[in-house]
């Protein structure tokens, strides 16, 4: 992991967020309008050939069918991983509960993606990456949003930090 920079992992699932919003037929499971501009992606052309890269790799290495059946695989569970979790916080919330702690929080746009819930739910993102602090990691995060058409002053709901 580079100082300053989102993990691998992040922005492979950022994308992979937004390939489902882009291409996967309806109904989708997750409707992220941020994750093209998280990728780090200028374009919907220029993720196409990310993605279309990551398959033909692993096509050379295997064989084409699988490289096809772990794409379809990769964003079924990026996205039905975060919809689940923000089904449970949606729950929680009616419970009472009033603050979501996101560990490793890379390039989760929870948050922009549902203002509505500003006024009862503080959000915390915490970094666990060794190395990175998590005004380190938070930083690079937040300014991928201001990309995304989001001021920074939007992301004052965040509590910047580091899990332990």
């Amino acid at each position: 992991m580079e100082e300053g920079k989102p993990s691998a992992t992040a922005v492979i699932s950022a994308m992979f967020r937004a390939n489902h919003l882009l291409w996967d037929q309806p109904p989708k499971i997750l409707e992220d309008t941020f994750a093209l501009q998280l990728s780090g992606c200028e374009s919907e052309t220029a993720l196409k050939a990310q993605i279309d890269q990551l398959e033909a790799e692993f096509a050379r290495a295997t064989n084409p069918g699988l490289a096809v059946a772990l794409r379809r695989s990769v964003t079924a569970a990026v996205v039905t991983r975060s919809r689940y979790l923000e089904g449970e916080v949606d729950e929680a919330i009616k419970r009472g509960v009033s603050q979501y702690v996101i560990l490793g929080a890379g390039l989760d746009s929870f948050a922009y993606r549902r203002p509505d819930l500003a006024k009862v739910l503080h959000v915390c993102l915490r970094s666990r990456s060794p190395g990175h602090t998590g005004v380190e990691a938070d930083s690079s995060e937040l300014g991928r949003y201001r990309v995304a058409g989001q001021p920074e002053s939007g992301a004052g709901r965040f509590r910047k930090g580091r899990a332990d």
